[in-house]
């Protein structure tokens, strides 16, 4: 694969979920948006606001170890025709895995960030993923989960996410 991993591949493996949002990149760039947004409106620090965006650019993070584009003929794996990827298991434990793939490398607030890419599946696995304890892990959750929304139309917000 040439390009980087979440430049070509779908928020939603199956093709189920996330029909708007074509790449990961762009579910990276909508939850940017949401972030930047609730930054405003909470009066975020500094700080709290690069927690925010980081865990929102990091959140599924751990998706690039179980999927690959194409059909991969290994047991444990499911290919799905209609996005041409393929995916090791069921993908609910992906919010532990990017929070290890986070952690492999430390960085100023990178426990913290973990703890926001851990809670951020809340509103869909609610019987198993952890719940949010602080404003910034439920404004992480609600921030992947707005992005997640096809009802909500954001116009040409890709220009400005730097």
């Amino acid at each position: 694969m040439n390009e980087p991993w979440y430049e070509e591949c779908p928020p939603s493996i199956s093709g189920k979920y996330h029909k708007h949002e074509p790449t990961m990149e762009i579910h990276i760039q909508r939850c940017v948006y949401f972030a930047r947004e609730f930054i405003k409106a909470f009066n975020l620090s500094d700080e709290e606001a690069d927690i925010l965006i980081g865990a929102c650019i990091l959140h599924d993070v751990g998706l690039s170890q179980i999927t690959r584009k194409g059909n991969i003929h290994v047991e444990g794996w499911d290919y799905y025709p209609v996005t041409g990827w393929s995916k090791k298991g069921n993908g609910w434990d992906h919010p532990i895995r990017s929070s290890l793939v986070i952690g492999q490398k430390p960085f100023k607030n990178s426990r913290r960030i973990q703890d926001l890419v851990e809670t951020h599946m809340e509103h869909w696995y609610d019987d198993w993923c952890r719940k949010p304890s602080n404003l910034l892990e439920y404004l992480c959750a609600m921030c992947d989960y707005l992005a997640s929304r096809e009802n909500i139309k954001l116009g040409d917000i890709y220009a400005d996410v730097s």
